[in-house]
């Protein structure tokens, strides 16, 4: 009996980006890092990587920043003068 399911490494580029693709329309958003963990086997080049960011952005999925939450607040603490650290 047949495999048919693939594995990531076994995924060709179209097919991790229509994944990756699938995910944001449900999410409205993909993290930075996700996008770049999922194409990094495939040795893009910079022109290609801002080529899909460039299509994600036309299908209005919103990229989260690293260090960003999806409300747009940072998750980095920062410190309140006289208070100590806390996060934004």
């Amino acid at each position: 009996m047949a495999n048919y399911l693939q594995s990531e490494t076994e995924m060709t580029l179209q097919q991790v980006q229509e994944q990756l693709i699938r995910k944001g329309k449900e999410q409205f958003s993909l993290s930075y890092n996700e996008i770049v963990e999922k194409l990094d086997p495939f040795e893009l080049t910079p022109e290609q990587f801002d080529a899909f960011f460039e299509r994600l952005s036309g299908l209005e999925i919103e990229i989260i920043e690293p260090g960003r939450s999806q409300s747009g607040s940072s998750d980095i603490p920062k410190k309140k003068k006289g208070t100590g650290w806390r996060a934004s």
